[in-house]
C-alpha cells in the first residue's frame, strides 16, 4: 500500500507536470504585455519538449522508463533538456518577456545543466530538484509555505520507493530551491 501510494505521488508530481502548474501561477503574477505568449514558450521549451524527448527515447528503447532511473541513461536526455531550456531562454529574451517568466525559464535551464553535470558523477533526485524549485518559485512570488507540502511529499515518495538515498534527495532539493531562490531574488527583487 505504501509503495503504491509513493508510486502514484511520483507519477502525479512529476516535475514536468508540476512545471505546467507553476507556469500558470507565475504568469498570473507576471506584469507586462505578452505574458501568455511567454508562458507558452516556457511550457514548450521547459516541459513539452523534454516530455516528448523522454517519450521518444522510451518508445525507441533508449531508456527503460519515464523517470530514467539508471544514471547511465540520463546524460543524453539531460543534454537535450538543457539545450531546449537554453533555447527557451533565448526566445524569451527576443520576446522581451516579463521578468518572472524569464526567471522561471532561466531556473529550468540552469538546473538542467546542474543535473547534467552532477549526473556524470553521481545520481541526484530530479524529482526533488524539480519540486523544490517549483516550491521556491511559488514562495518567492506568493509567500507562504504551503508549497512545501508537495515538495516534501515527493521527496518522501522517492525515498520510500528506494530509488534515491537521503543524500540524493537532499542534494536535489537544495539545488532546486537554492538556484530558484537566487534567480528569483535577483531578477524579481532587483
Amino acid at each position: 500500500m505504501k509503495q503504491k501510494f509513493a508510486q502514484r505521488v511520483s507519477q502525479v508530481l512529476n516535475p514536468m507536470f508540476v512545471l505546467a502548474i507553476v507556469i500558470v501561477l507565475v504568469s498570473a503574477k507576471a506584469a507586462g504585455s505578452g505574458v501568455w505568449t511567454a508562458a507558452l514558450v516556457v511550457f514548450v521549451f521547459g516541459a513539452f519538449v523534454p516530455l516528448c524527448i523522454v517519450l521518444h527515447m522510451l518508445r525507441r528503447g533508449e531508456i527503460s522508463e519515464v523517470f530514467i532511473p539508471d544514471r547511465a541513461d540520463r546524460p543524453r536526455p539531460l543534454c537535450l533538456f538543457a539545450a531546449s531550456a537554453w533555447l527557451g531562454v533565448g526566445v524569451l529574451y527576443l520576446l522581451d518577456a516579463p521578468q518572472a517568466l524569464n526567471a522561471l525559464m532561466l531556473c529550468v535551464a540552469v538546473l538542467s545543466v546542474i543535473a547534467l553535470v552532477v549526473t556524470a558523477h553521481w545520481k541526484i533526485s530530479l524529482h526533488a530538484m524539480g519540486l523544490w524549485a517549483a516550491c521556491a518559485a511559488v514562495i518567492a512570488l506568493y509567500g507562504g509555505w504551503l508549497a512545501v507540502l508537495p515538495a516534501g511529499l515527493v521527496s518522501w515518495a522517492r525515498f520510500a520507493l528506494r530509488v534515491h538515498s537521503v543524500s540524493q534527495i537532499l542534494a536535489g532539493g537544495i539545488a532546486g530551491a537554492g538556484v530558484t531562490f537566487l534567480i528569483f531574488g535577483y531578477m524579481i527583487n532587483a
